[in-house]
């Protein structure tokens, strides 16, 4: 089983602040089948790919950083490892503290083919068939799609509706199962949750929380 995690960022100062503290705290523990890519913006078009430390990358998209334009660095970033050797992405995004062993067993549950899981954003609309863009797990196939279609570099509102929308129409469901966590308001299983979102009104209690998963969950490590 292997994973790329793809961070969705930005080049505001605010986000490369959550950038550094997920690399700091997540993404510190290391393991070999987990590679993960920090994506933003480009302010001249440009593109780079800068390696932070084994298995983590930085990757400046060659477009516009707007909310708007979401989309558009995903599908650059999905152009970007398309020959690599993975089983799934795992696309989430600067509000998330993720852990990599839960997300590995968890992704060893689905399907390999055909699948889209993420939290329903409409689950009793079949006519919204699309997924939370906070964290969304797709197989190589399911990338494969998006990447030959016509994924215009124009703006784009709602991001995930777009994702879910083009893959429902090339027959894809959402995949049922996924789990997530807010540190705010939920307990969090510390043996099966893979994602937990630390977003509030306030920035800096949100990069504090990211110091408290990390032990949290590296005292979890050390007790099992």
């Amino acid at each position: 089983m292997r994973i790329i995690i793809l961070v969705l960022s930005s080049n505001q100062e605010h986000y490369g602040n959550l950038m550094v503290k997920q690399q700091n705290t997540w993404d510190s523990i290391y393991f070999e089948n987990i590679k993960t890519i920090y994506y933003y913006g480009s302010s001249n078009n440009n593109s780079n790919l800068i390696k932070i430390k084994d298995n983590s990358f930085e990757y400046e998209c060659g477009c516009s950083d707007d909310y708007k334009f979401m989309h558009y660095k995903f599908y650059l970033t999905l152009k970007l490892i398309k020959n690599e050797e993975y089983d799934f992405i795992f696309r989430t995004n600067s509000s998330s503290y993720i852990d990599k062993k839960n997300l590995l067993k968890f992704a060893e549950s689905l399907p390999k083919n055909n699948c889209y899981c993420g939290i329903e954003a409409n689950p009793h609309d079949p006519l919204k068939n699309y997924v939370s863009g906070s964290g969304f797990l797709l197989s190589k196939d399911c990338v494969d799609k998006i990447l030959v279609s016509e994924f215009y570099q124009h703006e784009v509102e709602y991001e995930d509706m777009y994702i879910g929308k083009l893959l429902y129409n090339n027959g894809i469901e959402v995949t049922k199962g996924a789990l997530r966590s807010c540190i705010y308001t939920n307990t969090i299983n510390l043996n099966e949750t893979y994602h937990v979102r630390c977003k509030s009104d306030n920035k800096t209690d949100d990069l504090q929380k990211f110091d408290e998963l990390y032990k949290i969950f590296r005292n979890n490590y050390d007790n099992r």
